[in-house]
């Protein structure tokens, strides 16, 4: 999964949520959202990640996106 959500912020042309980069993932794998019945869990996950590459200095937080108040990251 590391890599995926590396892939999808570098493929993406503007800062991504937690939700956007689990929305992208899902849909390069080919799933519908709706049947996962575990996606609070893999956002959870992704955000852990998240925050583990911005400890590496991989990625970014740039704020909060204004209608939801989620973090927006980008990679480096």
């Amino acid at each position: 999964m590391n890599l995926l959500i590396l892939d999808v912020l570098r493929q993406s042309k503007s800062p991504m949520t937690v939700r956007t980069i689990f929305d992208a993932i899902i849909q390069h794998k080919g799933l519908d959202a709706e049947s996962i019945d575990n996606s609070k869990a893999i956002q959870k996950s992704i955000d852990k990640r998240l925050r583990s590459f911005e400890k590496d200095n991989t990625v970014e937080k740039l704020g909060v996106e204004d209608s939801t108040g989620a973090n927006q990251w980008s990679v480096h």
